[in-house]
Parts: C-alpha cells; structure tokens; sequence
C-alpha cells in the first residue's frame, strides 16, 4: 500500500490502468453490521435462523477480519507450502509449483466445494496439472477400491468414471495429445466426441477416463434434443428396472452399465449423449468462454453433470464481474450461486418460476440471489456506497481464496527457469502517401460524425470506427478491400493461401508494402543477424494483414 495515500483512503480494487480509490471510516462498517445483526434477532424470534441468515453471519465476520487489507485482486496467491508427489502413471515432470497445484486440488475436491479455479497465466502448464489431478484422484480410488462406473437408484442418470473435457476446437487435439505425451502408454482411454457423425455412433462412455468434447458440440447436442423435445423444464431420467431391459440393456456382472445402449435408447430420447452421465469430473478449458450464464453455450454446460468441476483459464475475468459469477455459477459454490428464500430455507440454483416458488410457494419478491445481493449490485455503486468496499472484501477473501488459484511466471520465475522478457516499443512514422490517406480518412470520419444523429447509431458504434482507423494504419489494403466480397471465378486463387483471403481481392501488380510491414521486416533481419536458429512469432489483431506480410515476406 501506498504510504502517501491517507489511513482513509484504502484500495479497492484494480480496473488495469490503476488502482480506485474511496473513502471510508471504520466505523460505518460497525453501523452496518449493527443493523444487519438488529435485523436478525428481530426475526429469530419469531422463527428460527435461516441458512442465509447464518452465511450473513460469516460475511460479517470475513468483513471485521479483512476490512482493512488492501483489495488489489491482482495480488498472487501466497505461496502454498504443502506439495504432493505425481501419479505414477504421469512421465511428465511437475515443477514445484506444480505439485503444491496437485496437493491443493486434491484437497479442493475433498471440501464441500468439489473443484475450483485453476487461473495460472498461459503457458505454465495448466492442461498438464489438470490431467495429473485425474490420474492422482484414479490412484487413489483404485487403493480404495472405489472406482467404479455404475448406476444408482437414487439418481436420476448413471454415474461413469471418466472426465469430461470441454474446450475450444483449437485445444481439442492439443489435450489428446498431451494425454497421449504425458502418461503411461496404454493406461488411458480417450474419445474425441466431436464432428459431424458424432451421434451417429454407439459409445460405452464408462469405459473411457478422458472425453474430449468442444462447447460448440455441447450447446449444438442441447439445443438440438431440446427443441426436439420440448424438455425445457425436464430433466433426463434412466429408470434402471431388470423388467424393463433387454438382453443389450442388462448391467454386466461389474455393475457397470452399457450406456450406449441403455442410454441411447432412454435417455438420449430427451437428451444428448453427454448429458445423459454424471461424469466423475468435468474440466472447463479456456472456461472465460462461459460470459454469460444464460447465453446458450452456458446454458447447456451447466446441464451437465458431475461430482467435481473444475475451470481453467488465465483471465477469469476480463470486463464484468458477470463473467466471473458464469465461472462460479459452473463450479455450484455453496451459497453464492444460489437463490435464496427470506422466508424459509428454501434454495435453488436456477430461478425459473414467475408467481410462487414451486418449492416453498413463496413470491418471487422474497427470493434472492447471493451473488446479486453481497456481490454485484453493491459493487454497482462502488464509488459512492461503503457497501462496494464490503463486496470486494467478499469476493477477495470469501470467495476467490476458497476458489481460485492463480500464480504468475514472474511469481514463480525460479520454478520455470525462463530466461528474462524483454519488451520493446518501437515507433515509426507513416510515409507521406500513408499519412495523406489516413488524414483524409479521419476527416471522412469526423464528416460522417457530425451529420449524424446524437442517439445515431453511427455514433453508439464507436468500436467499430476506431478499428477502421487502426486498419488503415497496418496497411490501406485492409479498408479498401474489407467489404469486397471476393473476386470472380475467372481469376486464380494465390497459391499457399485460402481462397478468401484478401489477396485474393486485390490485383497483385498494384500490391505495396506498408511503413508497418517494413518495420517488421527490419525487427526480423536484426533477430537473424544476433541468432541464425532465432524464431519468432508475429500477432496481429487482424487475420487478413497476416496475409498481406506473408506475402511481402515471401517476395
């Protein structure tokens, strides 16, 4: 904390460009727990205390004990001391951190919460840690003698022993291969359910420890079977009677259950093949996918089922805290992602009726979200309520310390031995051509503006505006030709490019560099110059002037 910055003036919070600041006094926060602790007792004689009504009670204590600590959330986790030796069927090495991961999770999954958040920056081996958790959890079972795939009678869908891996179409091979590099050869079954004739096929699900499956398939087979048959307040049911199976639908003398045929024919009737299971555990990479918790995507991710959960990614939030709530909301965290009864103690995960709970036949009005009443909406008014400062405590110290896990490559430089990041801005100025293009570009621009409507949507749609800009900076190819929509079939494709690429549009005689391209030319040829054996990666936010410096490069 900054010694400069007055005893009442405490951080709280970090918006990425610098830390907000807001003043407050100890003793407003006593006055409110005062009022909430009045409240209280006023009604627990009439009536005994409420589930929510205790959990209060935390919060209040997790307040007094924290209110003072400053709230940066871009503070590292303190180092965990305790660590826990690989699977043997992991040949992959795990560096120190590492293993304090595997011993940490382990111990997650033992807690009421069932999982977590794996939030280490990219490229510090977060597939890696998730597939030695699976293979330390196996072992253990297997000691125990508890693993086993087998349905219940008290369940609503058969249990399988595998994990169910969702990311995005560009990790899926990426995991299958890591699974295949880092284990014992042999020891692991994986399926890649994805593809087109995904359903056509017949799986035995509880034969595989590792499915690999995409969010686009997930939200595809759900919204699918669910417009089929119109189950948007159902859920799958297996009703598992010797009666009622045939020879193919019979356990086998393991307990096991065939669910290719059984689930096919029951429950995939109503449901899709990956909904139909509880899975023993279920891996969200990449799990900021999950935005927003009612979009269709998240819709159909948290219809799945299973006894631990986990998400991974390295930016658990970016722009709203509803994007966190998405990630918390997946994990099921006791109480926060639940909606509660001021009445009663009645609680659900979803809220989905419009006159009276179907569960306690109370209204609507007297329900609440934890998330919205303690997190989001005080945080709504941050800079002018004290009540903000609580939310932050509680995010900080009550939920994120219980949930997440999150260490950086400059926190744990000495476990990676990574040689020293060096970043470097380099300026350039536009030639006299490109600097009388985007000239004239920006007074179009402003022209456009100012005849335009206030309330106009030109006006609302300032991002794209900006971008345009940005365009015409790299290269005047990329605004020139950004709405052609191809050129004729007469002319020939570029060899070694696709067949819409902006290269493709424009006539190649008349192709010039850019003062951007030439830079990078330059940065190239000065990485050779120091190392021969040198590779490098070059970014750009947007694909079609990728083409156009792979083209340059190539000439």
């Amino acid at each position: 904390m900054d010694p400069s910055i007055p005893e009442d003036q405490k951080t709280i919070a970090s918006d990425g460009s610098g830390l907000l600041y807001v003043k407050f006094e100890r003793h407003c926060l006593m006055e409110r727990l005062l009022v909430r602790v009045k409240k209280r007792e006023k009604k627990q004689k009439e009536r005994p205390a409420l589930m929510w009504e205790e959990w209060e009670e935390e919060n209040d204590t997790c307040l007094l004990e924290n209110y003072s600590d400053d709230l940066d959330l871009d503070i590292p986790n303190v180092s965990l001391s305790e660590t826990a030796e690989p699977p043997s069927d992991l040949i992959s090495p795990l560096l120190k951190y590492q293993k304090e991961w595997l011993a940490w999770s382990l111990k997650q999954e033992e807690s009421t919460f069932k999982g977590g958040i794996l939030a280490d920056e990219m490229g510090m081996g977060k597939t890696v840690q998730a597939i030695a958790l699976v293979l330390a959890q196996r072992e253990l079972k297997k000691d125990s003698s508890i693993l086993s795939s087998s349905p219940s009678a008290s369940q609503e869908v058969p249990t399988v022993k595998g994990t169910l891996v969702v990311c995005p179409v560009i990790g899926v091979m990426q995991w299958f291969r890591e699974i295949e590099c880092c284990t014992t050869k042999g020891s692991n079954k994986t399926l890649v359910y994805h593809g087109a004739n995904r359903e056509k096929c017949t799986y035995k699900l509880e034969e595989y420890d590792f499915v690999i499956t995409t969010y686009y398939t997930i939200e595809a087979d759900y919204r699918t079977k669910k417009s089929k048959h119109n189950c948007k307040n159902s859920k799958p049911r297996v009703e598992m009677l010797d009666q009622k199976t045939d020879s193919t639908e019979k356990l086998s003398d393991d307990g096991s259950v065939d669910v290719s045929a059984s689930v096919r024919k029951d429950v995939s009737r109503i449901w899709s093949v990956l909904h139909s299971v509880k899975w023993d555990r279920i891996i969200l990479d990449e799990a900021h996918y999950l935005k927003d918790a009612d979009c269709n995507t998240a819709r159909a991710v948290l219809a799945l089922e299973s006894s631990y959960k986990w998400a991974l990614t390295g930016i658990p939030l970016q722009n709203r805290m509803r994007e966190l709530y998405s990630i918390v909301r997946f994990l099921q965290a006791k109480p926060y992602t639940y909606h509660f009864c001021k009445d009663c103690d009645c609680k659900a995960l979803d809220y989905s009726f419009s006159t009276k709970c179907a569960q306690c036949h109370h209204k609507p009005a007297r329900h609440f979200l934890w998330w919205n009443r303690y997190i989001a909406k005080p945080l709504e008014s941050i800079l002018s309520n004290a009540t903000g400062r609580d939310a932050m405590v509680l995010l900080k110290h009550k939920i994120l310390k219980n949930l997440l896990l999150k260490r950086t490559k400059k926190e744990r430089a000495a476990d990676l031995a990574l040689p020293l990041k060096t970043v470097s801005l380099r300026i350039d100025s536009l030639d006299v051509n490109e600097k009388a293009y985007n000239q004239q570009l920006l007074e179009e621009t402003i022209a456009k503006l100012d005849k335009c409507p206030r309330d106009g949507p030109l006006r609302k749609n300032y991002r794209s505006i900006n971008t345009r800009l940005q365009k015409a900076v790299d290269h005047p190819f990329l605004v020139e030709h950004n709405m052609e929509k191809g050129i004729p079939n007469s002319k020939p494709t570029v060899k070694g490019f696709r067949s819409s690429s902006i290269l493709n549009k424009i006539h190649l005689d008349d192709f010039r560099t850019s003062t951007k391209i030439e830079a990078l030319r330059e940065e190239i040829m000065f990485m050779f110059e120091r190392d021969s054996s040198a590779k490098g990666i070059v970014l750009s936010q947007f694909t079609p002037f990728l083409d156009l410096i792979q083209y340059s490069l190539q000439k």
